[in-house]
């Protein structure tokens, strides 16, 4: 599940990376271990392996496509 999470998640968020600007790090972003994070040029963080668990942990209700349309809207260099 950790490897499919990274796969999907560095796709998706390569794409916002590629239309949106930013860089990828490991962070301690929430006081609990390093998580993969997509710096974006504007400031923000995402966390796109992270949301991937999301939906296949919680179900449609953590959508990706939503996502990803929402941090493309908002983020766009």
């Amino acid at each position: 599940m950790d490897l499919i999470c990274k796969m999907y998640g560095g796709y998706i968020g390569e794409v916002v990376r590629k239309t949106s600007g930013g860089t990828w790090t490991f962070e301690d972003a929430f006081g609990s271990g390093p998580f993969i994070t997509l710096n974006l040029s504007s400031g923000a963080k995402i966390f796109p392996p992270s949301k991937v668990w999301k939906r296949l942990n919680y179900g449609p209700g953590d959508n990706v496509w939503s996502y990803f349309k929402v941090v493309t809207e908002e983020f766009r260099k």
